[in-house]
């Protein structure tokens, strides 16, 4: 398994949809099978289910993916994972989102 850099994405408030990208063009040349996750990281406890938080399935196009993420709890923390494949080898990416009030 390889790993990029952690980083941060833009904070966005509940009521915004953002579509969030993954790039593993350092990691390998043709990714597939992208699989998003989100996890509660820190502040403000996230109130439901965190996989509500996705809309629609992920999109793949070369070697960056996409998924489109809404809602949150106001002053929440989330850890945001990209995993993908390439020739029997596992690579994931991690960002912070923050949802602001």
């Amino acid at each position: 398994m390889s790993n990029a850099a952690p980083r941060a994405f833009s904070s966005k408030t509940p009521g915004e949809t953002v579509r969030l990208a993954a790039n593993f063009n350092r990691l390998c040349a043709a990714p597939t099978n992208p699989v998003w996750t989100i996890t509660w990281l820190s502040g403000t406890p996230h109130v439901g289910n965190v996989s509500t938080m996705r809309v629609g399935s992920p999109t793949m196009a070369e070697a960056r993916s996409t998924q489109l993420v809404t809602g949150g709890t106001p002053g929440a923390t989330y850890d945001v994972k990209c995993e993908v494949d390439q020739d029997d080898q596992h690579f994931e990416v991690h960002a912070v989102l923050q949802v602001t009030p």
